[in-house]
């Protein structure tokens, strides 16, 4: 049976049907990855210009920083990519811990 001709042919289809399907799912993985990480890197330049560092700057320098902070963040948060499925936290610097939540 394993010596047979059609065996032969059979198997070599299976290989290279193989093959193939790595060689296309490797180039589609990255493909997509890199799709996806030059989008959000063009996201990010897009969010994150001279505007927006400003007015976190005048965030910042506020009465309530966090609170402003926050609202400035949240005026943001469509262009973010903050919806009902992602969330952003502001942190504290030295503990670690959620000052406020979107």
């Amino acid at each position: 049976m394993f010596k047979s001709i059609s065996f032969k042919i059979a198997m070599l289809f299976v290989v290279l049907t193989v093959s193939i399907i790595v060689l296309i799912g490797t180039f589609m993985v990255n493909s997509t990855d890199t799709f996806y990480h030059d989008d959000f890197k063009n996201l990010m330049n897009l969010v994150f210009n001279s505007d927006y560092s400003k007015q976190l700057e005048k965030s910042v320098e506020a009465q309530t920083p966090s609170s402003e902070i926050y609202n400035t963040v949240f005026a943001y948060s469509t262009q973010l990519g903050i919806d009902a499925f992602r969330n952003i936290y502001l942190l504290d610097g030295k503990t670690g811990k959620i000052i406020n939540g979107l």
